[in-house]
């Protein structure tokens, strides 16, 4: 059994964010999401829309939703 720090419930930006978020301060997330892929409904829905509100990014589009920290 695996024991994690933080349960994140939504694989789109947001929670992705979240899980490289407390993953570089040390945290060990999992990130639980209900559809086959991470993405959410940015890339379920609206693949071509650009996302602008995820911090630590100027813009990301639905179909590219894998931001990585830097």
């Amino acid at each position: 059994m695996t024991n994690y720090d933080v349960a994140i419930i939504g694989g789109g930006p947001v929670g992705m964010f979240a899980a490289s978020f407390s993953a570089l301060h040390g945290a060990k997330p999992i990130l639980l999401e209900s559809l086959s892929e991470i993405g959410g409904q940015p890339k379920m829905i609206y693949p071509e829309k650009d996302i602008t509100d995820i911090a630590g990014f100027s813009r990301i589009s639905g179909e590219k939703n894998h931001p990585t920290i830097d």
